[in-house]
This record gives structure tokens, sequence and C-alpha cells, in this order.
């Protein structure tokens, strides 16, 4: 079993936290964060078999951290070191935590998330938002170790460059040679097929971090500055050990006065394109003298982050309200689950469609895929906020349009083949059985997507959208 020394825990002291286990968990991932030393493990909710449940390592503490590290000196997170502006919790899809040091405010954010059509939270975003509110430029680095399993249980780690390469020996990519992502996971090796596993994305909005190393973990764990290569050990610490792989991401960040950004990496079960990690990252509070009972949110009445199919996270209302801001975001989370149906019924048709291969459409680019927006107003909105909800809710509407104009196109032209096929003669009767079927689930699907049609949150008042979700659970009750 892997032990860690707590002077390599982030978040180390546990007076900072609740102490417990913080879990955001979808489809596909299921994210555990300690939130009494900041560490983390991710599993596979729904495994195949045993061997493939876990995406990195889990132990008690886990074995995955974040390290802050300024002026040559790797920080603890301790008391004495920093102050704790928002104790770690679950906000729905995400965790969040804020701590401040000296001068530096840092907002962590573990989101939970869709890059993927249809692959339902298959991504996990590692995003950190720094704020220098010092009157100098500074200079620090953040580290991020990713504990790594596929294959140790045969002491032969499985650790491959998106490109194909197999990584078998301690490894440093400096800035400039970074590959695009790393695979720990099965590989088909004739035709370097990436199976089951988890892909490493280093870089997010082209920041790209200034080093990455695989190597040893325990070696990874206790490194200070320098790490030096060992190609003989193959990932042991010592002769005696079993190869234990893990991968660094450093980040040196040059932050001038008053300045702030963010930063991060996915996990991910899929691929994901390139284009799909540059996105904006928005979170907006209101101004201080603006704040009252009237116009924030209160606690215990949160509003809760909600994922579209267009890979956004927004802002939907905890309860209803007539605000027009709360009612734009209401018509996001409408649109949100618009667009679930049509993955749903494209999804479906393919049970209906198994000897053919469905037509590829042309990529809607869709950008940014992540947006948060938070502690909005009451009755009188920011113009600025109200303006990019709806710019956000006109492209997700003509998103679903779009999509759901080129699925109902490509049923009404299978149906016209189909029903071809079955008044040819030479059609065998075996096989217009089959045609038959797959008219009357087109048909079904025909009948929904006209229902579909009726539908325009874009123009609908406060008083439609109760009517409309009703209509939704309805329609959705086909497709479980």
């Amino acid at each position: 079993m892997k032990l860690m020394s707590k002077i390599f825990l982030f978040f180390s002291c546990s007076f900072l936290f609740s102490g417990e286990i913080l879990n955001i968990a979808g489809k596909n991932l299921s994210f555990y964060f300690d939130s009494d030393r900041g560490s983390f493990y991710l599993e596979n909710p729904y495994p195949k078999d045993s061997k493939s449940r876990y995406l990195l390592f889990k132990d008690n503490p886990p074995t995955s951290f974040i390290t802050l590290y300024v002026d040559n000196t790797p920080y603890k997170l301790s008391e004495k070191d920093l102050k704790v502006e928002e104790i770690f919790n679950i906000q729905n899809n995400l965790i969040k935590g804020k701590l401040s040091y000296k001068y530096l405010t840092l907002t962590v954010y573990f989101i939970l998330t869709n890059l993927n059509k249809g692959n339902f939270d298959d991504t996990l975003l590692n995003l950190i938002e720094i704020e220098n509110s010092s009157t100098n430029t500074k200079n620090l680095e953040i580290r991020f170790l990713f504990d790594t399993v596929f294959g140790e249980e045969k002491r032969s780690p499985k650790i491959f460059t998106s490109g194909g390469e197999k990584i078998e020996y301690d490894r440093i990519y400096e800035e400039g040679a970074i590959p695009e992502a790393f695979f720990n996971g099965e590989v088909e090796t004739l035709d370097m097929e990436f199976k089951e596993g988890l892909y490493i994305f280093p870089v997010i909005n082209n920041y790209y971090p200034s080093k990455v190393i695989i190597g040893n973990w325990k070696k990874l764990s206790m490194m200070r500055n320098v790490f030096i290569p060992e190609p003989k050990a193959r990932f042991r610490y010592n002769p005696y050990s079993n190869p234990d792989v893990a991968i660094f991401l450093s980040y040196k960040i040059k932050i001038n006065p008053r300045e702030k950004f963010y930063f991060g990496n996915a996990l991910s079960r899929n691929y994901i394109p390139k284009e799909k990690l540059k996105f904006s990252f928005i979170e907006q509070t209101p101004k201080k003298e603006s704040q009252s009972s009237e116009t924030l949110i209160s606690k215990g009445n949160e509003p809760e982050i909600q994922k579209t199919t267009n890979e956004q996270t927004i802002i939907k209302p905890a309860e209803a309200n007539t605000n027009e801001l709360l009612l734009l975001n209401a018509k996001l989370a409408l649109y949100e689950k618009l667009n679930n149906l049509i993955d749903k019924i494209e999804k479906k048709f393919l049970t209906t469609n198994i000897n053919e291969k469905k037509e590829e459409k042309k990529a809607i680019d869709i950008n940014p895929p992540v947006v948060i927006i938070t502690n909005y107003g009451g009755a009188n909105p920011n113009p600025e906020q109200k303006e990019l909800i709806t710019k956000e809710l006109k492209k997700l509407q003509e998103l679903y349009e779009q999509r759901l104009k080129e699925v109902m196109d490509y049923y009404e032209k299978k149906l016209s083949e189909y029903e071809k096929d079955m008044t040819k003669k030479e059609t065998p009767p075996s096989k217009k059985k089959d045609i038959d079927r797959k008219i009357k689930e087109i048909d079904k699907n025909l009948l929904l997507i006209e229902k579909l049609l009726k539908i325009n949150p874009g123009k609908t008042d406060e008083n439609k959208i109760k009517e409309i979700e009703q209509n939704l659970i309805e329609i959705e009750k086909n497709f479980p």
C-alpha cells in the first residue's frame, strides 16, 4: 500500500476542512475529494471488471494531489500558511474551494462535465483561478500529481502518448515538446486503438505546463526541485519495489499586479479534440453596495449548476422566480433538456439501424464549452450579465433547432429508403419483417420530433415554463 507523508499533501492541515470525502459522480466518472487533505482519486462507476474500476489510485489518504510552490519552497496549505476564504463544498456537478496566501488567492474547481457529444459526465476539469492582489509581479508554480493505476497489477504500467508512443521508463517533457495527451489504459497494439482507461490532457486554452514528468510516484511526491530520470529503474523506487508510475504536471506562472487568470487540465475516459479544450470561464459577483437580502440568493437557496449538451455549465435557478434573469436561466435549462432528448433520439435510432453506418454530420463548433455564472442579482440584473446569458440562450437555441432539423431530415430520408425496399420484389420476406420493424420505430420517433418542434422556450413567458417542463417529462418517458 502506498503511504504519503503529511509534508507532501495539498491542504494537509485537517482543521482547515470538514474532514469528509466529497463526491461528484455521473455515468462515466466518479470523483472523490478528501477535504481533510486536499487529495483525490477517480473511479469508473460502472466498470466491466474489478481491474478497470480505479482510474486514479485509491488509498487512505488518496495519492493524487496538488501542491503550491512559491519562492522555491513547497507549501502545504496549513492554517499558518493561508486563510480559508471558502471551505470546499459541492455545488451540484462541481467541488469548489477558495484559499488565500499573502498576496495570492487561489480558487480551485473540480468540474464534472461533458466535452464529447453523447458521453455523459465523461470529463473532470481541474481548474485553478489565481488572483494577485499585490502591486508587484509574482512568480509561483502549481503542481499536479496524478497517480495512475492501469497495468501496475501486472507490474507493467501502460502509459502512452496520444500519438501512440508507449512510455516504459522515466521521461521528462519540456514545454514545446509536450504531447497533446497521455493515456493510461488498455491499448490494442496492432492498430494502436485506445480502449478502456484514462486520458490526461495537460493543456487547457493553450496554457501549457512548463514540464511534464512520467516517473515513479514516490520519487515525484518527494521531489523538491530536481527530478533525475533513471531509465533502467522502469518506474521502480528501488530494485525491490514494484513499478508505480505517476504523471506530474508543473505550471510555472508569472502573474501581474491585480491580475486574475485561470488554467488547468482535464481527465477523461474519452479522447477530447484539442479545439474543445478552449473555453471561457466566468464567475461574476455583484458589487458590495448592491448586496442585500432582496438582491442576493440567500444561504439555503443556492442556485444549482447544470450541464448542457453543448458543453456549457450554467446556473439554473433553484426556485421559480419572475425575475427576468432567472427566466433566461430557466429557458437555458429547458434547452439543455431538449438537447439531451435529441441525444437520446439519435442513440435509440442506432438500435434500429445496426447493419448500417450512420451518416456523418458536419460538426457544429460551439465555443465556449464551459461557462459558469454565479451570484446573479435579483430584480435588477447587471446589463452585462443579462447580455451574456441572452447570447448563450440564442446560441443554444440555434444549436437545438439545427440539430432537430438534421435529425428529422435524417429520419425522413431513411424512412423513404426503407419504404422503397419494402416495395421491391427481390427483398426477401425475412428482411421485409426487419424493415417493417424499423419503419415503425422511425414513425414513432418522428411523432416525438413533431412534438418537440412545437416547443419554443425562447419565446415562452414564465407562465408556460412549468407546462413545457411537464411535456418534456412525458416525452422523456419514451427514452429511458
